[in-house]
């Protein structure tokens, strides 16, 4: 049974030191496995310790843990050096391990965790040798390809952009650098611009507040977005159900890994060892995604069905204003929210019309005037109107309204004179 070494996170060097001399420290191993080959894509390297009545223990809270400001000057120098220590020990039993295995995809990668603070360390010692991971790549004649170094999400007191040089060197190597839990702290986002990884590795916390919560829906789409207009690829971890898998194969995952696969053993799982078969995975994803597809397809062709049935005129009048009336408005009462008017460049010409029912509409003409150009609708029906003329309505993204905060969506259709009808829609009409 795995134990955490928590309640000794206030321990001095000397007592952690004294704890790890009886027992062994040791790599565990959790597959990380790809998507578009239905295979194991590599390992990452977990640390953990044996002690003398073989119960094994994460040591995770050990490095995470801050060094007690309690301790001396050379006392927390020597709990950085312990630190350091072990977190080498893992790395060069991992990389042995890795180099020794037979009957493993020649090409499977090994994730390494290294801490920022070890990177800043040794840059500032300003040594000749290679970083230590080189060294022992090397030595074992382990292809640095295989290796991916893991920056590890820790509070780090310095600039991101110092440690670009080493980064570099592990780049120019033919290592691969990811980002360790991108959403746990805001940090690991100028992590993503300074050092471009090549995967970025997404929290477990987002991936189960998506499954409740239509903003961190909204915050995975945005990071699948960013991780593919960067070249990065998007590894989410910690997936221990189906619908977290779900979630991650709908946000572009390109890795997966977490106890829904495998648990971290001391041995290397092969694919043939884990409980899913992806062939089936793949199918039923896909005619779950196709059912969500073709439902929201029909709820959005009700709904244009309605606005065309609502009878819905545009008036104009001598001033250039225009207004909105409706011959059927018991069409819309539950659906749409506001409509009003603007002209191609995006100024509204109309009041805004809203509480829509079978005995009228709501006016309120303080939102002549406004330009809406800078909103992504406007330019969004621009565009998809540029490239087609066909007069049909136009959907926008699902967005949050700045005033009344409601998830809405934005139908829109030009008129004949040019100017620009825009229906808000309430999100709850939609799946």
């Amino acid at each position: 049974m795995l134990r955490m070494s928590e309640g000794r996170t206030a321990w001095s060097a000397s007592k952690w030191r004294e704890w790890f001399s009886e027992g062994e420290t040791v790599p565990y191993f959790q597959p990380i496995l790809s998507v578009e080959k239905d295979s194991i894509f590599g390992y990452e390297a977990l640390a953990r310790f044996i002690d003398k009545e073989g119960a094994v223990h994460s040591l995770g809270p050990f490095f995470l843990a801050d060094i007690p400001h309690s301790l001396s000057t050379a006392e927390r120098e020597e709990f950085k050096k312990l630190k350091l220590e072990i977190d080498r020990t893992i790395r060069r039993k991992a990389v042995e391990t890795i180099s020794k295995a037979r009957n493993l995809d020649p090409k499977a990668k090994l994730f390494l965790n290294i801490s920022p603070s070890f990177m800043q360390d040794y840059l500032s010692s300003k040594t000749d040798e290679e970083p230590y991971t080189l060294q022992i790549a090397k030595s074992s004649g382990l292809d640095p390809k295989r290796i991916v170094i893991e920056i590890v999400e820790e509070h780090f007191s310095g600039e991101i952009d110092q440690l670009k040089p080493l980064i570099n060197l592990y780049k120019r190597s033919g290592f691969l650098v990811a980002i360790d839990d991108l959403g746990s702290k805001s940090s690991n986002l100028d992590r993503i611009g300074a050092l471009h990884p090549d995967i970025i590795k997404v929290d477990l916390g987002l991936i189960r507040s998506s499954v409740a919560s239509r903003n961190f829906q909204e915050i995975l789409f945005t990071l699948s977005r960013l991780a593919e207009s960067l070249g990065c690829s998007l590894l989410f971890e910690g997936i221990e159900t189906e619908t977290e898998l779900y979630n991650a194969l709908t946000y572009g995952a390109r890795f997966l890994q977490g106890f829904y696969f495998a648990e971290p053993t001391a041995d290397l799982v092969d694919i043939s060892g884990l409980s899913i078969r992806f062939s089936q995975l793949h199918e039923l994803f896909f005619n779950y995604k196709k059912y969500q597809l073709l439902r929201q397809i029909k709820k959005e062709k009700e709904l244009e069905d309605r606005l065309d049935s609502s009878g819905i005129e545009v008036q104009s009048s001598s001033d250039g204003l225009v207004a909105i009336k409706l011959r059927n408005s018991y069409l819309l009462e539950k659906s749409v929210f506001r409509m009003y008017v603007t002209n191609h460049e995006g100024r509204q010409l109309s009041p805004n019309y809203s509480s829509i029912s079978s005995s009228g509409m709501l006016e309120d003409d303080s939102f002549i005037g406004r330009n809406w150009s800078w909103r992504p609708y406007f330019l969004e029906q621009f565009y998809k109107n540029a490239k087609d003329s066909s007069g049909d309505w136009i959907a926008s993204n699902p967005y949050y309204d700045l005033e009344s905060h409601l998830l809405l969506v934005t139908y829109s259709k030009r008129m004949p004179e040019g100017n620009v009808l825009f229906v808000d829609v309430r999100m709850w009409d939609f799946p």
